[in-house]
């Protein structure tokens, strides 16, 4: 997970930025918050189930702001499983793809800009022997 050029707030103070990823609205895994920077890299892995029909939901927030309600919010990507990987290996192989999108706004009107870098890989489950 990476960003670059994220939305600044305040005009003496950059972002505290972490990102919470969410599959099909379920699955919640949360990265550290980096400290005072635009453009963040999260060197974290996180492991997810995932089907063809998955959505990952990646929100950006200002660890600062986050819990004055709607002020932490930098932007957010959704991202459709099925246009980037074939999860459907047959128990064989690996799959990878990426995701580099802008960031979008969610519900409020308050700015947003930047792009979301997203790398993930599906590894098929081998069946146990029986």
């Amino acid at each position: 997970l990476a960003a670059d050029n994220l939305y600044k707030r305040e005009l003496f103070r950059l972002p505290d930025p972490f990102v919470v990823l969410t599959v099909d609205g379920a699955q919640t895994q949360t990265t550290k918050a980096l400290k005072r920077t635009l453009s963040p890299y999260w060197n974290e892995t996180f492991k997810v189930q995932v089907k063809p029909t998955s959505v990952i939901t990646a929100q950006v927030f200002d660890q600062r702001k986050f819990k004055k309600r709607g002020q932490g919010f930098l932007g957010v990507i959704n991202v459709q499983v099925s246009q980037h990987l074939n999860v459907q290996t047959g128990g064989e192989g690996k799959c990878s793809g990426a995701e580099r999108s802008d960031l979008k706004n969610s519900n409020n009107s308050d700015p947003v800009q930047g792009r979301l870098a997203l790398q993930f890989s599906v590894a098929a489950e081998q069946a146990s022997p029986q």
